[in-house]
């Protein structure tokens, strides 16, 4: 059994693309492209537009966010 920590002191800040009060924790990473992990945003915070490496799936688990893409 693993047993993981679902703080932000645990998490990494995100500084590229113009991020700003963002943190990620990386949960685990398969041998094919996938990741699981999870972010904290702070309010007013946010991830900078940039491309995904891999797909993403965006879940808001508390407050409301929004994405955006190309178009």
């Amino acid at each position: 059994m693993k047993i993981y920590k679902f703080s932000k002191e645990h998490g990494k800040k995100i500084e590229k693309y113009q991020s700003h009060l963002a943190t990620y924790v990386k949960i685990t990473q398969t041998n094919k492209a996938a990741t699981i992990g999870y972010m904290y945003i702070d309010g007013e915070g946010t991830v900078g537009y940039h491309e995904a490496p891999i797909p993403q799936l965006f879940i808001v688990v508390e407050g409301e966010g929004w994405v955006t893409g190309e178009d």
